[in-house]
């Protein structure tokens, strides 16, 4: 499956979880129509905080199509769970909820890897699960405390996800 599948199906489910159908679709539409762009999910102008779908007409400006509103930008983008993309405007990489990690096709065949380092969440997630201490797994990968500490805080989440 390409990469811009297994971000339009995984924005998909993740908009499903927190936003109802309808601002999604909203959103996607509009991106299609206004922006001739095939792949709206996969579209770095479509943006969430969680409780709504946005669409970022230009750099400073967001949009909730649903209510025809605009937001502002500066107060939402601390919030905002944008794709990685290169300079075609194609995603390559997404972000998840772990702080430092993204899904990268490029990196550890697409697992979700540490963005500063490409070590894989799934050796840090084993390391952990098999005793592991803090200190240990920091060592043994060359990672911070705030990396270890993350994918601790998320290990449920993330071995789920991994």
């Amino acid at each position: 499956m390409p990469l811009i599948g297994l971000v339009e199906a995984n924005t998909l489910r993740t908009l499903r979880e927190m936003l109802a159908p309808s601002e999604v679709e909203a959103a996607a539409l509009w991106i299609r129509q206004r922006f001739d762009a095939p792949y709206a999910l996969a579209n770095r102008r479509l943006v969430t905080d969680g409780a709504y779908a946005y669409v970022r007409e230009n750099p400073n400006d967001l949009y909730r199509v649903k209510t025809h509103q605009h937001a502002f930008a500066e107060v939402l983008e601390d919030h905002l769970k944008p794709l990685i993309f290169e300079d075609d405007d194609y995603p390559v990489a997404f972000e998840v909820r772990i702080p430092g990690v993204a899904v990268d096709p490029r990196f550890n065949a697409g697992r979700m890897t540490l963005l500063r380092d490409r070590v894989p969440v799934f050796a840090v997630l084993g390391s952990l699960a098999g005793g592991g201490s803090v200190d240990e797994v920091m060592q043994q990968y060359g990672l911070t405390l705030q990396e270890v500490a993350a994918v601790d805080e998320h290990r449920e989440w993330a071995a789920r996800a991994a």
